[in-house]
């Protein structure tokens, strides 16, 4: 996502429908996004176990709705943007896989889901809550669906992405390198101007805190790159694994772990 310069917005959904035939191309299957999305799975290994009822929103194309169903898990999942939904519902019946259902629905109206509460985990990857107006009550929506003790894995794309800065500091590109550090800016997706929320990883741990513990922080892209350097990544393959690497050992350090493409953070469910 790049920033662009008070454009109109749309709602996140329309940039998406018109992005979907084309995001497992250029993100799920790429080497970047194929490394970022491992280093997220093996946290979601860890959180959720064979036999959980998972709720996922923003879950794209069902990459990992998917992985989660593979290691036994059943998924409901949702997204804003029919046209993700339509090609995950394509995929699932390609694989004949029955424990994902699939649905479009807009991440502020998870409250739907009270009638078939409670969920043992909730996940929602890459940024989709960056979309959000209203991150607080995104917590209280969902603290009800979820059964004392469960598992929630967020990934969120970071306020300062120290690649970014790089990337595009060095080219004399400014507004682009620093255009995450006011926490509220315009992005173009696939042409489409959306507004965007940067937030620290402190404001949504607050955010959180009424309903859910913080139990792990991590970054995620801290040495591997965002996704637009993909043409570089794909130059310097055997390097990318190294940088993969090395973001796996730093990815938790203090400060660090604050300076990647995502911040990933593990919440439990508060006892009632």
């Amino acid at each position: 996502m790049i920033a662009a310069a008070n454009p109109p917005t749309v709602p996140a959904f329309v940039a998406f429908d018109e992005l979907a035939e084309h995001y497992d191309k250029v993100f799920t299957r790429s080497l970047i996004g194929s490394a970022q999305r491992a280093a997220v799975w093996r946290v979601m290994r860890r959180v959720f176990k064979t036999g959980d009822r998972i709720l996922e929103v923003n879950c794209g194309t069902g990459e990992d709705a998917f992985f989660l169903a593979r290691h036994g898990m059943t998924v409901v999942a949702c997204d804003g943007s029919s046209q993700m939904v339509e090609i995950a519902v394509r995929r699932g019946a390609e694989r004949q896989q029955a424990s994902v259902s699939f649905r479009v629905l807009r991440t502020e109206d998870i409250g739907v889901f009270r009638g078939q509460a409670p969920f043992d985990g909730l996940l929602s990857n890459f940024s989709g809550l960056n979309c959000l107006c209203d991150v607080p009550a995104f917590f209280a929506k969902t603290a009800e669906l979820l059964r004392p003790g469960a598992g929630v894995v967020l990934c969120m794309s970071s306020r300062v992405c120290a690649w970014e800065v790089a990337w595009f500091g060095l080219r004399g590109r400014w507004g682009e390198a620093l255009r995450r550090i006011p926490g509220r800016t315009v992005a173009v997706v696939h042409g489409r101007h959306i507004a965007v929320w940067y937030p620290r990883i402190s404001t949504v741990v607050h955010a959180a805190s009424p309903w859910f513990r913080a139990e792990m922080i991590a970054g995620i892209g801290i040495t591997v790159p965002p996704s637009y350097a993909e043409n570089w990544a794909q130059r310097h393959s055997k390097l990318m694994g190294r940088l993969a690497g090395l973001d796996r050992r730093i990815c938790r350090w203090p400060v660090i772990r604050s300076a990647g493409d995502h911040f990933l953070l593990v919440f439990r469910r508060s006892e009632v």
